[in-house]
C-alpha cells in the first residue's frame, strides 16, 4: 500500500513533505496525519532546518480537510473527540524548525487549520481557503480557534465560518496572512530559495524564534512560568553556543558565517 505522503531531502538539506492522497484529495484521515506527523518526527531526529509542506504538483485540491468518513457521530461531544488534526497541528507548531507552506488549489475545512499553523505560507493563484462546518451542520473543535484568530482578523474569521464561502489568496495576501501568491511556474523557486535562506542562518536561533512566536500567540501574550521558562531555556541554549555572534564577527570580518547549529559540549 502506498504511503498517503512522502518525505525528502534535497542536496542543501531542505525537507519537503508531500500529501500525495490524491484518490481522497488529501482528506486529513488517520492515515495521512499518522504518516505527515512520522515525516515531522524524522525531521527533528535528524536536525534538519526546515521543512516544506506541500502537495503533489498541479493539484485543484491541496487538501479537503478533514476524513468526513472519521467525523464523530451525532450524539457525540466533538471535545472528546480523538480527532488526529489536533495531534498535526500540534507537530508543526512545536517543530524546531520554520514549516513553509506550499499550497495550489483549494484549501478547505481542516486543511486550513494546518495551513495556518505553518510558520510562513506561499499560495499560487488559483488557492481558495474555505472553512465550512456550519454547511455540515457540525461545530468546529474549540481548540482549533486559536490558530484561526492568530492568523486572521476577526472578521475575516466571522465571514470564513458563517458564510462559508471560498477566500480567494489574493484577498488573504492583501491582509498579510499569507506571504505571497506566486506565478504557478516560479512557486517552486521562490518556495525553496526561501528554505536555503532559512538553511544558511543559525538554526538555534531560529529554533528560540520559532518557540518564542508560537507559544506567545497560543496564549495571547500572557505566558504561564513554565511557558517562560521554556523561552528562558531556548535562549540559554543559544547564547552558550559557539554561533552566539558568528554572524557579528563575520560581517565584522567580511566573511561568510559559519553557523555549526550544536551546544557546547
Amino acid at each position: 500500500m502506498q504511503s498517503p505522503v512522502s518525505f525528502e531531502v534535497d542536496e542543501d538539506g531542505v525537507a519537503t513533505l508531500t500529501l500525495n492522497d490524491l484518490a481522497r484529495r488529501n482528506a486529513l484521515s488517520r492515515d495521512l496525519v499518522g504518516a505527515a506527523i512520522a515525516a515531522l518526527d524524522q525531521a527533528e531526529r535528524q536536525k534538519r532546518r526546515v521543512v516544506i509542506l506541500r502537495a503533489a504538483p498541479g493539484v485543484s485540491i491541496w487538501s479537503s480537510g478533514h476524513d468526513v468518513g472519521e467525523l464523530p457521530r451525532a450524539g457525540k461531544d466533538p471535545v472528546e473527540w480523538d480527532d488526529p488534526l489536533r495531534a498535526f497541528v500540534r507537530r508543526i507548531k512545536s517543530l524546531s524548525c520554520p514549516v513553509l507552506a506550499l499550497l495550489e488549489g483549494g484549501v478547505w475545512g481542516g486543511g486550513c487549520e494546518v495551513v495556518f499553523a505553518c510558520d510562513v505560507i506561499f499560495a499560487a493563484p488559483n488557492v481558495t481557503f474555505a472553512v465550512t462546518p456550519a454547511k455540515l451542520g457540525i461545530p468546529y473543535h474549540i481548540t482549533g480557534f486559536p490558530t484561526f484568530m492568530n492568523a486572521m482578523p476577526r472578521k475575516m474569521l466571522n465571514e470564513m465560518l458563517f458564510v462559508g464561502v471560498p477566500i480567494a489568496a489574493e484577498r488573504v495576501l492583501s491582509l498579510g496572512m499569507i506571504a505571497a501568491v506566486v506565478p504557478f511556474d516560479r512557486i517552486e523557486a521562490v518556495v525553496l530559495s526561501c528554505a536555503r535562506r532559512v538553511v544558511s542562518l543559525a538554526p538555534m536561533a531560529v529554533t528560540a524564534l520559532k518557540v518564542g512566536v508560537t507559544t506567545l500567540a497560543d496564549v495571547d501574550g500572557a505566558a504561564a512560568p513554565a511557558d517562560l521558562e521554556m523561552l528562558e531555556e531556548a535562549r540559554r541554549r543559544v547564547f552558550s553556543s559557539p554561533d552566539c555572534y558568528e554572524g557579528l564577527a563575520a560581517l565584522q570580518a567580511r566573511r561568510p558565517a559559519v553557523f555549526q547549529g550544536r551546544e557546547v559540549s
